[in-house]
């Protein structure tokens, strides 16, 4: 039998799989397809087609943020208690690492300074890039969120379905009123729906739901086969419409989070899983640190630019040690302060356009 708690179980897993997933798509400079020694059954190719779809690591992020959430609010529903928590958990290391950031950085004004570290420029400032795009994000769909579970709660899928439906009318009505406004926050919208599935979802992993070694064979049969039907569907997009491919990445989010943890549910793999595992003990750190250390690594260490594999490997190495730093110096802080964070990882950021 296959129990929906395993998603739980295995939280840091599947945080530090994504994690690692986003980190592995901002290694632009890597080509694996490139490299001969992997040129063997086209695995170069595989693995190249894998990183070009690793933003959706974004979107497992998004349904565990979905189910957490559920879990901390179900348990206490009392809604400025639970905006404390939530806010506590992001607010503090987005906020070190966006100040360090900018003020690295050219500053255009002091607007944009003030909007970028209070995280609002990504709904008020037009911009191809916002480093920090996924933390004004996960904000406010905290604020929305006490909204979200009432309607799920009360009128279960078609509560969810209100919702995406609501989110989908919102993005065809920018993309005739203000396309390149569309264009900036479809990362926003075209995520709802796994955030939502995600929220619908968490009563199975709370109660422990369980269904047949068959019904879930048959689901991962599922997700294997969506794979190639992704890049399918993603190809036959319009050009003006090719960033909608991250509604498509809901469905593998869900897909991959559904195989991992039934794999882990019946297979041993303690040496494979643990790393990850710790990884996603610090998967909001890493995800903040990473995009930015592998640009100024490419910038001003030239040495790199001949060693694509190893500087995408040490990026990823000192992202992590800069993350474990950024995590204990921020619970100091707290510890100090008297304030408590609770919660995991789920709520990783992100760095570059997903």
């Amino acid at each position: 039998m296959y129990n929906f708690s395993s998603v739980s179980k295995h939280r840091n897993l599947l945080l530090g799989i994504a994690a690692f997933w986003v980190a592995w798509f901002h290694s632009y400079d890597v080509d694996f397809s490139a490299v001969k020694a992997l040129g063997f059954l086209n695995i170069g190719s595989l693995l190249e087609c894998l990183k070009l779809i690793g933003n959706s690591g974004v979107d497992i992020f998004l349904f565990l943020s979905g189910i957490g959430l559920y879990f901390s609010f179900s348990n206490n529903p009392d809604v400025p208690s639970f905006y404390r928590r939530r806010f506590l958990r992001i607010i503090p290391t987005s906020f070190v690492v966006a100040f360090t950031i900018t003020i690295l950085s050219p500053i255009k004004s002091i607007w944009h300074f003030l909007a970028r570290i209070t995280f609002i420029d990504y709904f008020i400032i037009k911009s191809d890039s916002n480093p920090f795009w996924y933390i004004s994000a996960i904000i406010l769909l905290y604020l929305l969120f006490p909204l979200f579970y009432k309607l799920i709660e009360k009128f279960k899928i078609w509560g969810a379905a209100v919702i995406v439906v609501v989110s989908v009318i919102i993005f065809v009505l920018l993309y005739f009123v203000d396309y390149d406004y569309l264009y900036q926050i479809e990362m926003l919208l075209a995520r709802i729906p796994v955030f939502v599935a995600g929220i619908l979802i968490a009563p199975l992993v709370k109660k422990g739901y369980e269904i047949s070694n068959v019904k879930a064979l048959i689901v991962c049969l599922s997700g294997i086969l969506y794979f190639p039907l992704l890049f399918i569907l993603m190809g036959a997009l319009p050009g003006n419409l090719r960033f909608a491919k991250h509604y498509l990445y809901c469905p593998l989010a869900v897909f991959v989070v559904f195989i991992i943890t039934f794999i882990c549910s019946h297979v041993k793999l303690s040496f494979l899983t643990k790393p990850f595992e710790f990884l996603g003990l610090y998967s909001l750190e890493f995800y903040l640190i990473h995009p930015m250390l592998y640009i100024y690594m490419s910038d001003k260490i030239g040495f790199f630019k001949e060693h694509q594999i190893f500087y995408a490997i040490t990026a990823m190495a000192v992202s992590l040690l800069l993350a474990i730093i950024l995590k204990y110096v921020i619970k100091k802080i707290t510890d100090v302060t008297g304030i408590t964070k609770s919660g995991n990882s789920a709520e990783a950021g992100s760095g570059a356009r997903k």
